[in-house]
């Protein structure tokens, strides 16, 4: 027991320090600045504004991380309030902002920290369903996967969605065992709701996961009726804001644009021609100028319009699409293909687990693990098809990528033993 939880230290550990050699050594404090772009600059901004002001908006401002690195703490001149990032992200962001002082050098280093608590979580998750070797394994494999040293080199909300997704899981499998409700279901609860607001991108998650549960017989139909109670307890809040800021309790006002990605003749000849406003651009019913001067409301409203108009007039096309965006989905290759030693480990790493990763999903088994898996992956599809499987929104599924390879090897791995033993 010593010696397995001491070479799980050491595993952490190696983690650890390849990511703070990674990003403070290989990359420098500089390029980590640098790569705050797009979106992660938007979570940034946003979190700084929310940091200075308690109001959940843009700054307004220009370029918030180059005086954030300057130790320059400019005041938020604010704008129309936001609902297109996800609040729970940024809102751990604000707070690292507050208790260094405005340091994003800081941030980096509690950025690898919760890389470092995942980590550990997945350990603790393996080793009381998997055996020891196995469980040692998996934390291993997870410690160097390629992607996600890559993506904790940004402020982006995925690395963080591994966190919120293990914390669900654990507390889902100890109320599947047999665990104290009345601790359990409040846990499962929140922190469904948590993951909701965390990415998006996964809003069917923590649903298809309690009713997986009780399909596979797991739970009470009381308990998981109290926990998808508790998932809209949870999400209220933001829908009461949201609705009180828009007219209307939204869950995002990224929910259009992402909706209509993909939906064009254009994406079938050109994988890349994906965006939502080519989308626009197709859609003859629709002016994209339209967008100039709307909020980010009605801009959303605008976007759903086209795609559901597309859908609509070019129906014959719907089914290469969603072809189009299944293989896209499951296909570890990127189109087109990225340069860089960190891609080409990523590609190597979800060609090893696809093979497992299917079998969890189509022939795993009952059992709570294989629930968990089966139910992220069939959320993650359903996403896809609707929306667009870009690989920063497959980033997520890295732990149950390598859970479903040792729930794979644990399976025929153990009946090869036993059949070379057997006389």
């Amino acid at each position: 027991m010593r010696r397995t939880l001491a070479l799980a230290l050491l595993i952490l550990a190696l983690g650890l320090a390849l990511r703070f050699t990674y990003g403070f050594v290989r990359l420098g404090y500089p390029r980590l600045v640098e790569n705050i772009q797009g979106d992660a600059d938007d979570y940034l901004d946003i979190a700084y504004t929310l940091a200075k002001t308690g109001r959940y908006e843009r700054s307004g401002l220009t370029g918030v991380k180059s005086s954030l690195a300057a130790g320059e703490q400019p005041e938020p001149v604010g704008s129309e309030p936001d609902a297109w990032r996800p609040p729970v992200w940024t809102s751990v962001l604000a707070l690292g902002l507050l208790g260094s002082g405005y340091s994003l050098r800081a941030v980096f280093v509690l950025r690898f920290l919760i890389d470092g608590l995942t980590l550990w979580l997945f350990y603790r998750l393996a080793s009381r369903h998997l055996r020891p070797g196995l469980a040692l394994l998996g934390t291993l494999l997870l410690a160097v996967q390629p992607i996600w040293l890559y993506y904790s080199m940004t402020l982006l909300t995925e690395p963080f969605t591994l966190l919120v997704h293990l914390l669900l899981v654990a507390a889902a499998l100890r109320l599947a065992e047999g665990g104290q409700p009345a601790v359990w279901v409040p846990a499962v609860g929140v922190l469904g709701g948590l993951a909701i607001l965390t990415h998006g991108f996964y809003l069917f998650f923590p649903p298809l996961l309690i009713l997986g549960f009780w399909l596979a017989g797991h739970i009470r139909m009381p308990q998981a009726l109290a926990v998808l109670g508790l998932f809209a307890l949870t999400l209220a809040p933001w829908l009461v804001r949201n609705d009180q800021a828009f007219g209307k309790p939204l869950l995002s006002t990224a929910g259009g644009p992402s909706l209509a990605r993909g939906w064009n003749r254009r994406f079938l000849a050109d994988y890349r021609n994906a965006s939502a406003e080519v989308a626009l651009d197709e859609t003859a019913e629709i002016d994209a100028s339209r967008l100039k001067g709307l909020g980010q409301a009605e801009r959303s409203a605008l976007y759903t319009e086209g795609a559901l108009s597309y859908i609509r007039r070019e129906w014959r096309t719907v089914p290469a699409i969603l072809g189009k965006k299944l293989i896209g989905a499951v296909t570890p290759f990127s189109d087109p293909p990225r340069p860089g030693i960190l891609e080409t480990g990523r590609v190597l790493f979800q060609a090893i687990t696809l093979i497992p990763l299917l079998w969890v999903v189509f022939g795993g088994g009952s059992k709570p693990l294989s629930v968990v898996v089966r139910t992220l992956v069939v959320s993650y599809l359903l996403m896809a098809l609707a929306c667009f499987p870009a690989l920063r929104y497959r980033f997520p599924l890295i732990w149950a990528e390598v859970l479903s390879l040792c729930l794979f090897l644990e399976a025929f791995v153990g009946r090869l033993l036993a059949w070379r033993r057997s006389p």
